[in-house]
């Protein structure tokens, strides 16, 4: 049987969009290979013609995922700069639309634990992710706030695995709004510092 040209790639697509879901909902250590390819809607026998081990598809699955996250987190905020941009998407993030879609949000949550365990490349792919979101952060904060950058995507990342961690709907609920409040806090002391 003959395939298109681009065949191999659509597949490998869909293997790593249906990973980022598993991966997402159940953990690294909760999603088989077989569950992986099930949800692709492949056979399991396929996946070594795309990836050497399961490892190399987390470092692909995050790229992948933190890529999707990354084109949708400033969406219809394009009209903003400066800090309102940075609360606006600390706001989105730490939102509770994102606290409830597991599957489609941002992979970090659900997979930070796992991956200081893990080989060096998946570990890699996540840091340089971590670094381009401080680097958008940065580009909207004057130089002297450039500081904060990182602990915003700290901030943002742990509130949102804190809020997902919890069962009682209030305190979840109360996790993200401290978070916000905590970065909006932390935003005005920069601001202030880097005025004076």
């Amino acid at each position: 049987m003959r395939y298109a040209p681009d065949h191999k790639q659509a597949t490998r697509e869909r293997i790593l969009e249906a990973a980022g879901r598993l991966f997402r909902r159940e953990g690294f250590g909760g999603s088989g290979i077989t569950a992986i390819m099930k949800e692709a809607g492949l056979t399991h026998g396929g996946f070594y013609a795309h990836f050497d081990d399961k490892e190399e598809l987390l470092a692909a699955a995050i790229a992948w995922a933190l890529s999707e996250e990354n084109s949708h987190r400033s969406v219809g905020l394009e009209h903003l700069g400066g800090l309102e941009y940075v609360i606006a998407v600390c706001d989105r993030y730490l939102s509770l639309e994102h606290l409830e879609a597991i599957e489609n949000g941002c992979p970090a949550p659900a997979l930070m634990s796992e991956l200081s365990r893990m080989g060096h490349k998946p570990r890699e792919v996540f840091e340089e992710a971590c670094r381009g979101w401080r680097d958008e952060i940065e580009s909207h904060l004057d130089p002297d706030q450039h500081a904060v950058a990182l602990g915003l995507v700290a901030a943002c990342m742990g509130g949102l695995t804190l809020a997902r961690s919890i069962n009682d709907t209030q305190l979840r609920e109360q996790v993200l709004a401290s978070t916000r409040t905590l970065i909006r806090q932390s935003l005005a002391d920069s601001n202030d510092r880097s005025a004076s």
